[in-house]
C-alpha cells in the first residue's frame, strides 16, 4: 500500500529547504562588479563614472575613458531576447561564463535563463 504525504507537510518541507515560490527568482549582477566596455564580470568592484546622471563601471582608466568618449558604443547593449537597445546603467544583468549579458527587464533575463539552463 502506497502512503501519501499530506500537502501541508510537503509545503512545509519545501519552505524549509528554500523550495518556495521565490526559489525561481533570479538576481541581477551588481553592476559595480561589471566592466561595461569589456562586458566582463569580476570578483572586485570596478571604477565608476557618472555620465548624464547615470553610473557606469570599468575595470581601468582606459575603460572609463571609453565610456566617457564613446558612450553610445560602450554604455549600451542589445537585449538578446527582444533585440532592443539597453542602457547598461539600468539593465538587468546576468553572468554567463564570466560575461555580462544585459536585459531590458527581469522577465527577459528569466526567459534567457530558462532557455540556457542558468536557473
Amino acid at each position: 500500500m502506497m502512503k501519501t504525504i499530506p500537502l501541508v507537510l510537503l509545503m512545509a518541507c519545501a519552505f524549509l529547504l528554500g523550495c518556495d515560490k521565490d526559489a525561481t527568482a533570479i538576481q541581477s549582477i551588481d553592476p559595480s562588479y561589471v566592466c561595461m566596455p569589456q562586458n566582463k564580470v569580476f570578483d572586485r568592484k570596478m571604477l565608476s563614472v557618472n555620465i548624464a546622471g547615470k553610473t557606469y563601471y570599468g575595470c581601468c582608466e582606459n575603460c572609463i575613458e571609453l565610456l566617457q568618449n564613446e558612450t553610445d558604443k560602450y554604455a549600451y547593449a542589445l537585449d538578446p531576447i527582444t533585440g532592443e537597445k539597453v542602457d547598461k546603467a539600468k539593465a538587468f544583468i546576468l553572468e554567463m561564463r564570466g560575461n555580462a549579458i544585459y536585459f531590458a527587464s527581469e522577465e527577459n533575463a528569466r526567459k534567457f535563463s530558462e532557455k540556457y539552463g542558468l536557473m
